[in-house]
């Protein structure tokens, strides 16, 4: 039915045809690097010229790694005998961009607005790659202070990144690029020169369990783009397929004792039917999307009614207490990682308006909420499809890489939610089954084998206890400059 080589080669045969096949890694030595290496590998056994180029360490203190063990000679060895060649990256300033000079920046900055977006030469750097200071600070605007510098020094990489990259392009008859994610400020840099440049590009990102990674030749953020490549993938499958593979990507992430507690549309009218007669209160839970992907995704995801996620919840649990609600709301966990100030505003708000919060750090089992719940509303999380699985009624606010496939019901407006009839959407749904099991299956066939062992990439114990002191400086640097903002 499926198999599951057919990604891959899809992959494969785009670049079989070109001449040269180049990536690059810019923030140390990591598990998003498992996948460039990866596919790197299996290119040139087709017999592609495939290169990488290793950043050097960091001279200075910034916001990523200050030193690496990139640079190891262990894994550029190993890295060879994979038959990818090495090739140093070419520092110089002055090609396509000028350099960014502190008073051309202070020039920029006071000709554009919030959120700050920079533009020069058809090159754009804008608030998906300010989301990392966002989130590590608590703030959102950069102009005065001492988060000035470190977005000066953001731009200012992105600059060298550009001419770096279209430099080396030229000179080493570069048609063909593999960057990671391409969301990030150096990344998002190669992959704009790449389509200047008319590269073919690949984007590479891993899956979470890093069992797998994925490709694509739109990046990963778009929802349109997400789902035309559903439509090339299952092209050869008819329902019934696409729904086993969809049932079999969902009962890989939750238990199925929880599977087999979901009630079925008919037990769920029943339940609300007791729950007006016992006068007894809705439950409502609220997830959240990663507050770093709300912010670093604002390009192609189209905020609703311009606010932030913060300000939309808030919103939205006030109109549901003032219905009589009963309203939880789940933090991301990938929060856990991020600035605590966050954490902390999240909480005055579920203080301030008397509801639950579940912290990021939570061992709370988010499908139990799901199930447990009578709403389930979400800004963009897969726990929205995820609960439509579980055959609860969603209300999803804002994109979603989901929404193409309409099984659950998409807000674009904060008034929309404020005109559904509650009641009534809770006990009619007239969305498509069909849709939760396509985008299940979806994810199912987009996913790519490892074939090499994770040791060979990581050959040794020295690089990770270097990458423990570099983040370790990393968070002190940190915490050093949170202090000094809160004062």
């Amino acid at each position: 039915m499926h198999n599951i080589d057919s990604e891959l080669n899809y992959f494969l045969d785009l670049v079989s045809s070109r001449e040269h096949l180049w990536s690059c890694t810019f923030n140390g030595w990591n598990s998003h690097n498992r996948s460039m290496i990866e596919f790197l590998y299996k290119a040139a056994r087709r017999g592609v010229k495939c290169s990488i180029s290793l950043s050097k360490p960091y001279s200075r203190l910034d916001l990523r790694f200050p030193f690496g063990e990139i640079n190891s000679k262990e894994i550029r060895e190993e890295i060879q005998t994979l038959g990818i060649i090495l090739i140093d990256p070419i520092i110089q300033n002055d090609h396509l961009l000028a350099p960014l000079t502190r008073s051309s920046f202070d020039s920029i900055l006071n000709d554009i607005g919030d959120p700050v977006v920079f533009e020069q030469d058809g090159f754009l750097i804008g608030p998906s790659l300010m989301s990392s200071l966002t989130i590590e600070f608590g703030v959102t605007s950069f102009r005065t202070g001492l988060l000035k510098p470190l977005l000066y020094r953001r731009y200012r990489r992105f600059v060298d990144t550009v001419n770096s990259t279209s430099l080396m392009v030229n000179r080493f008859g570069i048609d063909s690029i593999l960057v990671f994610n391409g969301r990030f400020t150096d990344e998002s840099a190669v992959a704009q020169v790449a389509k200047r440049m008319e590269c073919e590009i690949l984007f590479h990102e891993h899956d979470s369990s890093e069992n797998f990674y994925y490709l694509s030749t739109k990046g990963f953020h778009s929802p349109s783009h997400h789902y035309a490549d559903f439509l090339r993938r299952s092209s050869h499958l008819d329902a019934s397929q696409l729904y086993s593979l969809g049932d079999t990507w969902y009962k890989e992430r939750i238990d199925q004792d929880i599977v087999q507690s979901s009630l079925s549309h008919q037990q769920m009218d029943n339940r609300f039917q007791d729950n007006v007669l016992k006068s007894s209160r809705y439950k409502v839970v609220i997830f959240p999307t990663s507050d770093d992907e709300y912010v670093g995704l604002d390009i192609d995801w189209k905020h609703v009614d311009g606010l932030s996620q913060i300000e939309l919840i808030k919103r939205i649990s006030q109109a549901l207490v003032e219905r009589g609600f009963e309203v939880t709301i789940r933090l991301h966990p990938n929060l856990s990682v991020r600035s605590h100030k966050m954490t902390k505003v999240w909480l005055k708000l579920s203080q301030d308006l008397n509801i639950s919060l579940i912290e990021p750090q939570s061992k709370t089992n988010s499908y139990k909420l799901a199930v447990d719940a009578d709403l389930v509303v979400t800004v963009g999380s897969t726990m929205g499809i995820e609960s439509a699985y579980l055959n609860r009624p969603v209300v999803n606010f804002g994109s979603s890489f989901y929404n193409f496939f309409n099984a659950v019901h998409h807000c674009n407006s904060l008034q929309e939610f404020l005109d559904i009839d509650l009641h009534n959407f809770m006990t009619v749904q007239n969305l498509r089954k069909d849709g939760i099991f396509e985008y299940g299956a979806n994810e199912l066939l987009r996913r790519i084998s490892y074939e090499l062992p994770k040791s060979l990439i990581f050959p040794n114990r020295a690089s990770k206890d270097i990458n423990f002191f570099s983040n370790l400086l990393r968070r002190l640097y940190i915490w050093i400059i949170r202090i000094l903002v809160a004062k």
